[in-house]
């Protein structure tokens, strides 16, 4: 019995012991995190969507400290890739949102360190994918257009799936808010020539939808300012694109053929650009939104070593332009400022489209 009262003892304290050296041995997860704040604060984060079908979307990060790049921060702080085809990214509180088409998700991480919070699958019944695109804050909740017809509400408390809601039209993609509904463009891209041509209009309050307004055949880009909303679209992109501007009582002020290919606001501006698909040639301009049908302005005149414009977006008076290049290998980011001066520029992974500040 005092044998194996000591052999027990013995193995109580040789457990402890390892248990002892095993934590000493481990990195705090607080120590971690801290390591990870101070790589990634005080900069960009940079969606990059990847090549189409290669399964290499990344999240690069720009920091202002140091003006150094630092590509593909999501698979380094995460040890796994981002996913196939990022379509969106909003940053929501202490989150980021980020719409991943081909992998049938919204993956969710915290801003302050990039490390995954959830991921959360985009599926209909039948566990097929819904094919996220795009993504909208409203009082708290995310809502996410979904090529299958639908858009999905998301809480942000919990980050569960609240409901899910046809939109009545095909192939959902850009979304705004304004007054408490979402307008969302469905453009029918998946049915080529066959385009759809349909804004619908969902109340928020009631995820119901409200309104269908037809438009352009394949209107892609919706945005929101003030009191109007901004949808633009392509046709079969042989033509000039169409802006049609909405008031918020639901009913089209105009249609306008505007040569736009990705647009902004800022201070009662339009600034945009527009790339010819056949050319390839491109110009950066803006216009005053209160004479919206009058003559634009020249925006800048640096862009010599531009190849491919993609997307603009613009953040503390400070306009971006990323640029695909050759759409299949590293991009870049251009940075200017409300006069049109260069002002910085960074290499970044293919594709590079949504822009945010942390």
């Amino acid at each position: 019995m005092i044998k194996s009262l000591k052999l027990n003892n013995r193995i109580n304290i040789i457990a402890i012991i390892s248990l002892a050296l095993f934590f000493s041995c481990q990195k705090k997860p607080e120590d971690e995190i801290n390591i990870v704040n101070g790589d990634y604060q005080n900069g960009l984060f940079v969606m990059c969507e990847g090549l189409y079908g290669n399964n290499n979307s990344a999240l690069d990060f720009f920091s202002w400290k140091d003006s150094v790049i630092h590509k593909d921060a999501f698979a380094y702080v995460n040890k796994q890739g981002l996913g196939e085809t990022a379509n969106d990214m909003i940053v929501v509180g202490n989150r980021i949102f980020i719409a991943i088409n081909g992998s049938a998700c919204v993956m969710v991480i915290n801003k302050n360190t990039c490390l995954i919070d959830k991921i959360i699958p985009i599926l209909n019944n039948n566990n097929q994918n819904r094919q996220p695109r795009h993504i909208v804050y409203y009082d708290n909740n995310v809502y996410v257009s979904c090529f299958d017809g639908n858009v999905v509400k998301i809480s942000t408390d919990d980050l569960s799936i609240k409901d899910v809601v046809s939109t009545g039209g095909r192939n959902p993609e850009g979304m705004a808010e304004n007054n408490g509904k979402l307008y969302v463009a469905n453009s029918g891209g998946l049915s080529f020539p066959n385009y759809d041509n349909s804004v619908s209009v969902i109340d928020l309050n009631s995820f119901s939808l409200v309104k269908k307004i037809s438009v352009h055949s394949n209107p892609t880009v919706v945005k929101s300012y003030k009191d109007k909303v901004y949808v633009l679209s392509f046709g079969d992109y042989t033509k000039t694109p169409v802006m049609t501007r909405i008031s918020t009582d639901n009913n089209i002020i105009d249609s306008t053929a505007k040569e736009i290919t990705d647009f902004e606001f800022l201070n009662d501006k339009m600034y945009y650009f527009y790339l010819n698909r056949k050319t390839n040639q491109f110009s950066i301009n803006y216009l005053n939104v209160n004479n919206f049908n009058s003559s634009s302005t020249s925006f800048t005149s640096n862009i010599q070593n531009m190849v491919l414009p993609y997307h603009i977006n613009i953040i503390d008076n400070t306009i971006f332009i990323t640029d695909a290049k050759y759409y299949t290998t590293s991009g870049q980011v251009f940075a200017f400022n409300l006069n049109g001066v260069l002002l910085y520029s960074f290499s970044t992974s293919i594709n590079p489209s949504k822009i945010i500040k942390i």
